[in-house]
């Protein structure tokens, strides 16, 4: 299966810092450039009519800065079965996972994209923010909102979405290690994700994309 591992600041809604309920400057100190604030906000798409034809969530997650202060490439090859892929700008049908963690604590899962289309560079689109204002946000992976789930911040703390990270020292041979990306390609891995996907695969409780089901 094409699994991407990607960490973003935690945050209750990803629905835009309004929904938030804090402050621009609150936002601000935490994140560089706030897309990620928007992760789980969905965009309709229009037909040639005008009416609404589907709605997608644009993702983001922050890939390293080069030293000529460039945006690092998210490495599509390196995906489990995408060996292949070293020029293409894009590979479909991945399993994206959402990761944070809250003041410093444990990375745990906060939300998915099944079947998501991951660009090895940035893309933009136009976002019609609150206030009616227009944010054209950066994202590299996308998904149809009927293939998203957010996990509502009281679901995240479950021991079963706890998410590793690389430590030598303390024998941990695989997971996050010096990036904001973790492509889950560790032999050792196979049984974390393969735990990983059966709780994926049988969650039942709510979508927290939906915040008047809280």
């Amino acid at each position: 299966m094409r699994i991407l591992f990607c960490k973003v600041p935690w945050m209750k809604y990803y629905q835009g810092i309004a929904a938030e309920g804090v402050s621009v400057e609150d936002i601000a100190a935490d994140h560089k450039h706030g897309f990620e604030t928007m992760n789980f906000l969905p965009i309709s798409v229009m037909d040639e009519t005008g009416n609404m034809e589907s709605e997608l969530l644009p993702g983001y997650y922050e890939t390293k800065t080069m030293a000529d202060g460039k945006s690092s490439q998210t490495k599509i090859q390196n995906i489990n079965g995408c060996s292949h892929f070293t020029k293409e700008a894009l590979i479909d049908n991945v399993l994206v996972v959402w990761c944070a963690n809250k003041n410093g604590g444990a990375t745990n899962v906060v939300g998915w994209y099944k079947d998501a289309t991951v660009f090895r560079n940035y893309q933009s689109v136009p976002i019609n923010l609150e206030d009616g204002t227009v944010q054209e946000k950066l994202y590299n992976i996308i998904a149809s909102a009927e293939d998203v789930l957010l996990l509502p911040e009281s679901e995240r703390d479950n021991g079963i979405w706890n998410v590793p990270h690389k430590n030598s020292k303390k024998g941990n041979p695989f997971g996050f290690y010096r990036s904001n990306v973790w492509y889950a390609d560790e032999t050792e891995a196979r049984e974390f994700i393969k735990d990983l996907l059966y709780h994926i695969e049988h969650y039942s409780g709510k979508n927290g994309i939906y915040k008047e089901e809280e």
